[in-house]
């Protein structure tokens, strides 16, 4: 580094990139003028929007501390560094502190759109980790990194604020020139004298809000009144009805009795500080009921008057933020929307004690609420369903008898979940479609059948559908297309849940629970079963003894490329299997990534056609067999529209059931031993009784002679446990004609008919008859 005097030779040659020039920012005090933002792209990979983005999330920040600052792009052209000059020197530590309160305000601002992403300090640059900016701010404190390149060298160009949007982002564009202003220590000065109360002033300004003569701003008035008066100050309770009565009474529409209304208007969730607030809006100079520390605390909770509160179905409270958004009070996004929106909207900077009280009260209000029914991803009100899109204009499809279309307004609520962004619904052929999966046609109307239930009956009862096939057949890749046409989710392709918190996670947050590559499900089988066909699953709130979570609701479910192990009976018989094949010819991952991004609007569009068409026709199919008759009329009518002749769906699924539940039957050690048991017991008198330690001590027996050969992993080890897989098998046990039932001392009664030998006798053939391996 050269130091001297900057001659206009070195200046034109650090702008020309020849020679640029840099600049100790420090001094040997560590102290500095300069806080320097740095956000880079190192890799050069990321679109200039995304920089662009991120970049005017800290300058948005810098504009909401009212900090001036200046703007440039780096000299490499892939990144932008933000400037701040201060009039006087602080020490490096002072400014490093600064710099991080701006990032934390920047992460605010950048969660109101990306939830999951957040500003760091660090060297490494955008997406350093993940969703994690680690963003580099000079000076560092260290010596060596005092020395900073000066702007408008190389590919550096001066950038300008154009605008600030709603979510507090600046739009940084080309600029012409670098205008430098200094930032400034703010002098705290003398304490301003407080201002006395003037109750009537204030009234006139607060009340010049309201239209006399619209009837239901009356109400609109009288409930933050009775907010701010009823609640803080009793003896001017009697002052706020009467001058509100008296300002009725100006109304040419006034009739005797009107001022009932005041009586009549119910509870509100104003703050007591609205009608202050209101009336300083409105021209009132005067001063407040509150000191300062109770206005900032009631200042906080008014945030809250327009906000739109409710609770859903198990009493979780939510906020509606914008047109068809709502979010979870108790969510980290709903905080992070109220912490911005007290900065932006009230000046205040909330501290977590303000931000809790908030968001407690909103919660005690939303609890006073009626229940609502709160839908992910798709929604059923009257004979219309709904399809959230997810966006970020939280858009809404509505399907109904005439067809489909966005709507503005639909009677419906939907939280956002894990849900993922969908593109707007186009029209699509179903054929396109079809021809995209490796799946066979006699297979296509089962998963069809699938997709469309769950869209067609939402929250209800639905087959778990297992995607099988041999290796290459593309299983993972038709999950995929599956879930990116009807549920775009975070995790979609994820492993087995470990546990059924795990599988409560993933049903509470989608409208789908999907997964792939799943070794064995038997270890979830009876919350799998429960998310099916009903029964819904608990879970207990963290930190509390007292408290649960519960979903009652379904979730229909598909699985990509399970093990054929044992699973339980119960499982088997809400499984529908599809199987794929072999594609002609492979995509490769670019491949397939570029053509599902083009086609799966298309995919989507031809779904809903299809969703239309069973609003039509469904109720006419007459079927009552299953507890899946819904999915099964379902079917019927998409295998109609795609020329199966009548009943075939129906017949199909029961040849399928069988199927499973041979399958079933094969790989389960203790219907094997049962049904051989069976065989060569009572069948005289045809009826045979035994206790779980005779069954399992008999069924070791067989195992340790060589009469029984099965997978000693899938042999009970206790009686106990014997029992428990007894009861798993009675479903089994019945289609072969053997009834089941529990004695008086805890035995199992065995009974069968006069077929059962025969069907007894051909399972025990089949299963001497199935391989080894």
């Amino acid at each position: 580094m050269r130091e001297g005097t900057i001659t206009d030779e070195m200046i034109d040659a650090h702008l020309s990139g020849d020679t640029p020039l840099g600049m100790n920012i420090a001094s040997t005090e560590r102290k500095s003028r300069f806080l320097i933002f740095d956000i880079d792209d190192h890799d050069g990979k990321l679109d200039p929007a995304i920089v662009g983005s991120r970049s005017g999330a800290i300058a948005g920040a810098l504009r909401a501390h009212k900090i001036p600052f200046f703007a440039v792009r780096s000299g490499g052209g892939r990144g932008v560094h933000l400037w701040v000059v201060f009039e006087r020197e602080f020490s490096s530590d002072q400014i490093i502190n600064s710099g991080k309160k701006v990032l934390e305000t920047a992460t605010t601002i950048l969660q109101t759109v990306w939830p999951n992403e957040a500003f760091t300090v660090g060297t490494k640059g955008l997406f350093a980790d993940n969703d994690t900016h680690q963003i580099e701010i000079f000076p560092k404190g260290q010596k060596d990194h005092y020395n900073v390149a000066l702007p408008l060298s190389r590919k550096s160009r001066a950038l300008r604020v154009d605008g600030v949007d709603e979510n507090g982002f600046a739009h940084l564009v080309d600029g012409d020139e670098l205008k430098i202003e200094f930032a400034r220590q703010q002098k705290s000065g003398p304490k301003a004298k407080e201002a006395s109360i003037d109750y009537d002033a204030a009234f006139d300004a607060f009340i010049s809000r309201y239209d006399v003569e619209t009837y239901d701003q009356w109400g609109a008035a009288a409930l933050c009144l009775i907010a701010a008066f009823e609640r803080k100050d009793g003896p001017r309770s009697d002052w706020a009805r009467e001058r509100w009565t008296a300002w009725s009474k100006t109304a040419d529409a006034y009739k005797h009795g009107d001022e009932q209304k005041w009586f009549n208007t119910g509870t509100s969730q104003f703050s007591p500080i609205t009608f202050w607030l209101y009336a300083k809006e409105s021209g009132y100079t005067g001063g407040t009921p509150y000191n300062k520390t109770e206005s900032r605390k009631l200042t906080a909770l008014s945030f809250l008057d327009d906000v739109r509160l409710l609770r859903d179905d198990v009493g979780v409270g939510y906020a509606q933020i914008g047109d068809r958004n709502f979010m979870p009070i108790r969510s980290t996004a709903f905080k992070h929307h109220v912490t911005l929106g007290l900065f932006n909207d009230k000046g205040l900077t909330p501290d977590d004690t303000t931000l809790n009280s908030v968001v407690n009260y909103a919660d005690a209000l939303a609890s006073q609420t009626d229940r609502e029914a709160v839908w992910l991803r798709f929604a059923q009100a009257g004979a219309s369903r709904y399809v959230f899109l997810a966006d970020d204009l939280c858009q809404v499809v509505e399907i109904d008898a005439a067809g489909w279309r966005v709507v503005d307004d639909p009677p419906v609520v939907f939280r956002r979940g894990d849900c993922l962004p969908m593109p707007a619904p186009q029209k699509g052929e179903l054929s396109e479609f079809c021809d995209f999966l490796n799946v066979g046609d006699d297979e296509i109307p089962f998963l069809l059948a699938w997709m469309v239930t769950a869209m067609y009956f939402p929250g209800q009862a639905c087959p778990i559908a297992l995607l099988d096939g041999p290796a290459g057949s593309g299983k993972s890749s038709a999950l995929r297309t599956i879930i990116e046409t009807i549920d775009p989710k975070v995790g979609a392709q994820a492993g087995e849940p470990k546990s059924e918190d795990d599988l409560f996670a993933a049903a509470y947050n989608a409208g789908t629970v999907s997964g792939d590559n799943f070794s064995s499900i038997a270890k979830i089988s009876d919350p799998l079963c429960r998310l099916s066909t009903g029964g819904g699953i608990r879970k207990r709130k963290l930190y509390t003894d007292f408290e649960s979570v519960s979903m009652s609701a379904k979730r229909p479910i598909i699985i990509a490329g399970i093990d054929p192990t044992f699973y339980a009976a119960d499982l088997s018989e809400r499984i529908v299997r599809i199987r794929l094949h072999r594609p002609d010819e492979y995509l490769n991952d670019m491949q397939f990534e570029s053509m599902l991004k083009e086609k799966r609007a298309r995919f989507t569009g031809a779904l809903l056609d299809l969703v239309v068409l069973c609003i039509n026709e469904a109720d006419q199919i007459e079927y009552s067999g299953s507890r899946f008759a819904t999915f099964c009329r379902v079917g019927e009518v998409i295998a109609r529209h795609l020329g199966r002749p009548d009943g075939w769906f129906v017949e199909r699924m029961a040849e399928k059931s069988a199927e499973e539940m041979a399958d079933l039957e094969h790989s389960d050690s203790v219907f094997e031993f049962l049904t051989r048991q069976i065989a060569s017991s009572g069948v005289g008198d045809r009826r045979w009784e035994a206790n779980s330690k005779q069954l399992w001590e008999s069924m070791q027996e067989q195992i340790e002679v060589g009469h029984l050969k099965v997978a000693r992993d899938d042999v009970p080890r206790s009686p106990k446990g014997m029992g428990s897989r007894v009861e798993r098998a009675i479903p089994m046990l019945k289609q072969h004609g053997v009834r089941v039932e529990r004695g008086p001392r805890r035995t199992f009664i065995f009974e069968w008919d006069d077929t059962s030998q025969a069907a007894i006798d051909a399972v025990i053939e089949m299963a001497s008859q199935k391989s080894a391996f």
